[in-house]
């Protein structure tokens, strides 16, 4: 596959504060990416720099082959803002349309674009509404909008769910399921379970440098990461949530004595990690703990093929 974004030896400071610190990673086309990090860990600073916003102290950005300094990828790359503001006077589809001539369509192209990234977005009834009438999450789903037009290959979204109740977040988090086959999308969000939904790699930002996982949708023998730290992976494990347990210490060791299973570690309260030997089915040990479930009346609340994203994150500290 073709490398969409390659930063190699990317440093940035702030008077004495390291944001980057030889930053290198390359991502591949059409494969989505979320980058995690802390408040103030440099998301936005690293997506400025690729946009060309910011530039850095040293290292090479290259976006779709080109040189960030040379402008010649801006109308393949789009890059959506945490809080987009549009023009309260007027209307949606008006404003679309200024932008989509802005990147050089014809008046009748950028009215049928607009009509597409609202079709997309589930906001073709309110093409005549002023943005004002939006409510916080629908001015989410405008800002997609916005960021589809011209159909871009590289879709940067910072925070795209961020200050929403769990309906719009929901809703946000289909419609970047559904267009993530239309192109590249890096996500900065700290909404782990959502991120694990889409993104099947993970950049993690911490103290200046990123460490970036494997892609679980590939099986371990072909996975290849550039610039990568190696992290926990989804191989041969599985995560066990149960509603509650007095017998916690009992329900390991009959978990361990079960013939695929290598060892069993607690991660949270009442959350589990369980290792199974490699070239085991993991159907079979589903089969045979819910089997052990049921046998001494122990209720879970899920059982995960692989790690959760919120174990990944935590497991870096």
């Amino acid at each position: 596959m073709d490398t969409v974004l390659s930063l190699k030896n990317v440093s940035k400071a702030y008077g004495a504060h390291k944001v980057l610190d030889n930053v290198s990673v390359d991502i591949t086309a059409g494969e989505p990416v979320a980058l995690v990090g802390a408040n103030g860990a440099g998301k936005t600073t690293m997506f400025s720099i690729i946009c060309g916003f910011l530039k850095a102290d040293s290292g090479e950005v290259n976006v779709l082959g080109q040189a960030v300094s040379s402008y010649r990828h801006l109308s393949r790359l789009s890059a959506l803002i945490q809080d987009a503001e549009f023009d309260p006077d007027f209307s949606i589809e008006r404003q679309l349309i200024l932008y989509a001539k802005l990147q050089g369509m014809a008046g009748k192209k950028a009215r049928m674009d607009v009509s597409r990234v609202l079709e997309l977005t589930g906001l073709e009834g309110y093409a005549k509404q002023k943005s004002q009438v939006l409510s916080h999450g629908m001015k989410k789903r405008l800002a997609i909008a916005q960021g589809l037009l011209g159909s871009p290959e590289v879709i940067l979204l910072d925070e795209p769910t961020a200050g929403l109740d769990p309906d719009y977040a929901r809703q946000i988090s289909n419609i970047l399921v559904d267009i993530k086959e239309l192109a590249t999308l890096i996500i900065s969000s700290h909404q782990l379970e959502q991120l694990q939904r889409i993104c099947p790699r993970v950049m993690f930002l911490r103290d200046g440098n990123i460490k970036l996982s494997e892609n679980f949708n590939q099986p371990a023998e072909n996975r290849s990461v550039s610039g990568a730290v190696k992290i926990a992976t989804s191989d041969n494990v599985l995560t066990l949530t149960l509603r509650c347990s007095d017998q916690i210490p009992g329900l390991i060791n009959k978990i361990k004595a079960l013939p695929a299973v290598q060892d069993v570690d607690a991660t949270q309260r009442h959350e589990f990690q369980i290792m199974y030997r490699g070239g085991s089915e993991p159907y079979q040990l589903e089969q045979a703990l819910l089997a052990l479930f049921a046998q001494n009346h122990w209720h879970y609340e899920q059982l995960i093929n692989g790690v959760t994203l919120e174990n990944q994150w935590f497991s870096q500290e």
